[in-house]
């Protein structure tokens, strides 16, 4: 039977033995349904104190999206694509790109 002991609002997980561990900076306010990382007051329902970093754009991976439609990435070579559907994940041979809007 795993135990362990926590802190009130941080996440726990699993450390990969017999126990679940607390001391991640990994911040739960239940009141507000916020996760902060890095920050014990988020303010939205997800926010970070640090940098974010997504894998390079393919046409499957390292894309934000708006709904359904692609909404920010930089497939290609030097690319960047902003707006509900900007550029499109097939381009080849083209680079330094920059693009907003639909």
């Amino acid at each position: 039977m795993p135990t362990g002991t926590g802190t009130a609002t941080r996440v726990a997980f699993w450390d990969g033995t017999t126990s679940l561990n607390s001391n991640a900076n990994l911040y739960w306010d239940n009141t507000n349904s916020r996760l902060g990382i890095g920050t014990t007051t988020p303010n939205q329902q997800l926010e970070l104190t640090g940098n974010l970093r997504f894998p390079v754009t393919t046409a499957t991976t390292g894309i934000i999206y708006a709904g359904a439609l692609p909404f920010i990435h930089n497939f290609g070579s030097y690319n960047i694509f902003i707006g509900k559907n900007c550029g499109n994940l097939t381009l080849s041979g083209a680079s330094s790109n920059s693009a907003v809007g639909d």
